[in-house]
């Protein structure tokens, strides 16, 4: 009987093992193809770029070192985007298949040692499309074009404040969950009410009911004072709650 029960429940812990580990492949899976979507969107926008308009009129005779600094982010965003998606593309078609022939443990394990990889190619590429977005402004001012330097400087200024705006908020959402996955915080109690914040704002202790009806007694026998109003209150407060 015991040899039964332990052998069941062997059973029950590799199938919830299994399990959990294949909501983990889908996860990553999942990340992976919105990767693979981001990379396509920075592609077209890289494509665009080099189109036959926009390198036509940039101007190689008279400023051939900001001409070069587009060419080249440009050709960064977009070969670092058309690789993102070749490898994410290429990763979960072998990630589903060892899933399925061989072990969920082993694609796991692949498809965790690739993402790195994958998220350090997609962030250059948004590096060089903003240094083929920036660089255009410049490239495409005459030297003696104050105005159209003055509103590059503008647009520049905008995107990196945009960008520490976002870096901002993406830390403190790092910060929120990794207490939350310390345990500072109480998850249930903020999906409750979303204004609460028990770690934020320390609570007044909840009154004693034994310890203020000692002193309703001996307010009534010494007659009313603050503290014996304060405490019939506290009192009231407490039963109404």
């Amino acid at each position: 009987m015991i040899v039964t029960e332990l052998d069941h429940l062997e059973k029950t812990r590799r199938f919830r093992e299994q399990e959990l580990q294949r909501k983990q492949l889908q996860f990553f899976l999942d990340l992976l193809n919105s990767y693979n979507t981001q990379a396509t969107l920075v592609t077209g926008f890289a494509f665009t770029a080099f189109s036959a308009d926009a390198l036509h009129d940039l101007p190689y005779a008279t400023s051939p070192i900001k001409s070069t600094f587009f060419a080249s982010f440009s050709a960064i965003a977009m070969g670092t985007a058309v690789s993102v998606v070749c490898i994410s593309s290429y990763l979960m078609q072998r990630v589903e298949r060892l899933a399925l022939t061989n072990s969920v443990g082993c694609a796991l394990a692949a498809v965790r040692q690739r993402m790195p990889t994958i998220y350090t190619l997609y962030i250059i590429s948004l590096i060089g499309l903003f240094g083929a977005a920036s660089s255009l402004l410049f490239a495409m001012c005459d030297d003696d074009d104050d105005v159209c330097r003055d509103v590059g400087i503008t647009v520049v200024g905008l995107f990196i404040t945009c960008t520490v705006l976002a870096l901002f908020v993406l830390n403190r959402i790092r910060t929120q969950f990794d207490r939350y996955g310390r345990g500072n915080h109480s998850c249930f109690n903020l999906a409750v009410d979303p204004s609460f914040e028990d770690t934020q704002r320390p609570r007044r202790a909840a009154p004693n009911l034994k310890t203020a009806g000692r002193a309703v007694e001996v307010a009534r026998e010494r007659g009313p004072s603050p503290a014996s109003i304060m405490a019939v209150q506290s009192v009231a407060a407490a039963r109404k709650g």
